[in-house]
């Protein structure tokens, strides 16, 4: 029954069904009629192996009898609902759970500690929940997952030692939280780790360990929009299957490892946004399968390479390095114009793409952007009659119920505030210096916006979101 755009409720009678082995309505447009009651229905089947009820509109908590049902029960789908409370500890009871995907729903609280006795779990997904606290050490236990994913969640603290008992792990994401201290070292020694390791927008700090280069296997490594400092470790000329490493957005330091050239695969790299200095290795001309580099926003000095990726500009963003020079002039001539302060220029333009990239939730580095396309000018496209088509399926999501102070913020106030901030960042990012608006006139014009935003009609309502909170 699942992808069938089905509506209505769940159908009665699934108390009766004994000898039931799978049940999926996945993908369709159910509702809910009495919360997750039904999920209690089914534990008289004793021989269910397989329960899908995600991609629905389904709404309500998970009942603590969800402990009772099948103990041959293997995977469990319940991801992208309307689902909220807790995650009731009695899940543990289903010991036989090979997959557990909880994710994209309105879960809160804390990750229960029991969820460590799932010891046959292979598959953990809690992603684009609310769960906040820290990773319990129990987790840990979990020595058969190879695929984990808390991404887009409150939770905060270190990333637990016992991480690193996942020795079958092929892909870990953690990115868009609040994690912060080191990188704990046993992350790295994780040797069947092949397809991602995602930490990117928390807040972890301190060097990026040598460590890094037992991740032989892995393809994507995205530590990006984090705190870490020091330098690159000339070690990840190890990670040989490497295609993609983001590490924008940091403090790190020194120059750029010449021992990138040794990582074949790499096709693309983005060391933007840090305080790299010294020259562009010119080793990484030699690079012949990267498509993506972006170096912005150091301070990198000397000649510009000129071979390889960079002759073709469209793939190389060097903005930022005012005292880089191009084989077809200097970068701060190029991009800002002469006369201008490249500094005072480059810093508008960053703030202009950032604002960009969080409304968008799309990077300038996004796999869409091919031969002219760029951010910039995908905004630009669709600026002013269709901005929400640009907006981030998050961002959208949460304009659709939007309150402040009890009071309802009208959908036409929020539409006329994102073409104001969309506007704010196309003019910090239009070609010529000269024309940019000002960092000043930029900050007014967001000013503006918010205070425009938080004068709503109002309307009696209990439940809202507190933007200033």
């Amino acid at each position: 029954m699942a992808h069938n755009l089905l509506e209505g409720t769940v159908p009665p009678g699934l108390e009766n069904l004994p000898f039931l082995e799978m049940y999926n309505i996945g993908f369709n447009r159910i509702v809910s009629e009495d919360g997750l009651s039904f999920v209690t229905s089914l534990k008289n089947s004793t021989r269910l192996n397989f329960l899908a009820i995600d991609g629905n509109q389904l709404e309500g908590v998970i009942p603590e009898s969800i402990g009772n049902l099948s103990k041959v029960l293997l995977k469990l789908y319940m991801g992208g609902n309307r689902i909220y409370g807790n995650i009731p500890p009695s899940i543990s009871h289903l010991s036989s759970l090979t997959l557990l995907n909880l994710s994209y729903n309105s879960l809160s609280g804390e990750i229960p500690l029991e969820i460590g006795n799932l010891v046959e779990l292979q598959e953990l997904g809690l992603a684009g929940n609310l769960i906040s606290g820290s990773i319990p050490n129990s987790l840990g236990n979990l020595q058969k997952l190879n695929q984990i994913d808390l991404s887009g969640n409150r939770l905060l603290g270190n990333i637990p030692t016992t991480f690193g008992n996942f020795q079958k792990l092929l892909s870990m994401d953690l990115s868009n939280n609040r994690f912060n201290g080191n990188i704990t070292r046993e992350i790295f020694n994780l040797p069947s780790l092949s397809t991602v390791l995602n930490l990117s927008n928390n807040l972890l700090s301190g060097p990026l360990p040598e460590e890094v280069s037992l991740l032989e296997k892995v393809v994507a490594i995205d530590l990006s929009g984090n705190l870490l400092s020091g330098n690159i470790p000339s070690s990840i000329s190890k990670c040989k299957s490497l295609e993609k490493l983001f590490l924008a957005r940091n403090v790190l330091s020194g120059p750029i490892p010449r021992t990138l050239e040794e990582v074949k695969g790499l096709d693309t790299l983005d060391l933007s946004s840090n305080q790299l200095s010294g020259s562009i290795p010119v080793e990484l001309q030699k690079l012949q399968a990267l498509q993506s580099l972006n170096l912005s926003f150091n301070n990198l000095e000397g000649v510009v390479p000129s071979g390889g990726v960079f002759t073709n500009l469209s793939k190389v963003h060097l903005e930022g390095n005012p005292k880089l020079c191009l084989h077809l002039g200097c970068v701060s001539s190029q991009k800002y114009g002469m006369g201008e302060k490249p500094s005072t220029a480059g810093d508008v333009y960053s703030f202009g793409v950032m604002l960009l990239e969080l409304f968008t939730g799309k990077k300038p580095t996004h796999e869409s952007f091919i031969g002219d396309l760029n951010l910039i000018r995908w905004v630009q496209s669709a600026f002013p009659a269709n901005v929400m088509q640009v907006l981030d399926p998050e961002m959208l999501q949460l304009m659709s119920n939007l309150y402040h102070d009890d009071k309802s913020i009208s959908p036409d106030i929020q539409h006329d505030c994102l073409i104001t901030i969309l506007g704010v960042g196309l003019s910090c990012t239009v070609e010529s210096s000269d024309a940019r608006i000002s960092i000043r006139n930029a900050l007014h014009k967001l000013k503006s916006a918010r205070e425009t935003l938080f004068k709503p009609a109002p309307i009696e309502n209990t439940e809202y979101i507190d933007l200033e909170a």
